[in-house]
């Protein structure tokens, strides 16, 4: 991407690996204040799947120190409530979120959705006898760190505009082209919808249409 400077954010080498996205948060920005403290340009930052979740808060942190924040650009980045894992985190869960639905024809229709994931949820549960609490995570550490982080993380509303970008098998799969995000965006927010899936993205399938799309993300934050 030409006129710009990126500068990529190596992951914590410690252990215990953090279980909590705000551990993340911090340790991104011990690396990130000195890069920019004699820099009063816009401060963008982007993110990879869960890491799109930990640029998002890096940005709100930056921004609540008064920092003006450039491009935020979460890259099929799923909310971590989208589906939710537990009996009653998910009755409360679309609860909720059937509260928040104006349209009575719509929020029947949510309800409806809602109570059905929880009759599937508990019969995977029963059917592979796994009990709430029981590690359903990948094995290796790192995985299992960012997993946990994940399930965790309870974010507010954004108070910037986001940029999402979407891989076509992701929207096809949760069925939400803001992966579950839109009630976290206050203010505007960009869709960028791209081809392939979470992994092509990054691979040479289709890092020259992500790299694209990013590009003209910044264009239009510089008003081009």
């Amino acid at each position: 991407m030409p006129d710009l400077d990126l500068r990529s954010i190596p992951g914590p080498i410690v252990d215990p690996l953090p279980r909590r996205t705000d551990a993340w948060v911090a340790f991104a920005l011990e690396q990130i204040r000195p890069q920019i403290e004699n820099d009063n340009e816009p401060v963008s930052v982007i993110g990879w799947s869960y890491g799109g979740i930990v640029a998002a808060e890096v940005a709100r942190a930056l921004h609540s120190e008064g920092r003006t924040i450039g491009v935020v650009a979460m890259i099929d980045s799923v909310r971590p409530r989208l589906h939710p894992q537990g009996f009653s985190e998910s009755f409360w869960y679309y609860l909720w979120e059937a509260s928040n639905i104006d349209n009575p024809d719509e929020r029947w229709s949510r309800i409806r959705s809602g109570a059905w994931n929880v009759v599937k949820l508990v019969t995977k549960r029963w059917k592979k006898k796994v009990l709430p609490g029981q590690s359903l995570g990948p094995g290796d550490p790192v995985a299992r760190a960012v997993h946990v982080s994940f399930l965790n993380y309870r974010g507010t509303a954004f108070p910037f505009t986001v940029d999402l970008f979407v891989a076509a098998a992701s929207e096809a799969r949760w069925r939400e082209p803001s992966l579950g995000w839109s009630a976290s965006f206050t203010h505007a927010w960009n869709l960028h919808r791209l081809p392939g899936d979470h992994r092509t993205l990054y691979r040479e399938d289709h890092i020259g249409d992500l790299a694209r799309e990013l590009y003209r993300a910044f264009a239009l934050q510089r008003g081009e």
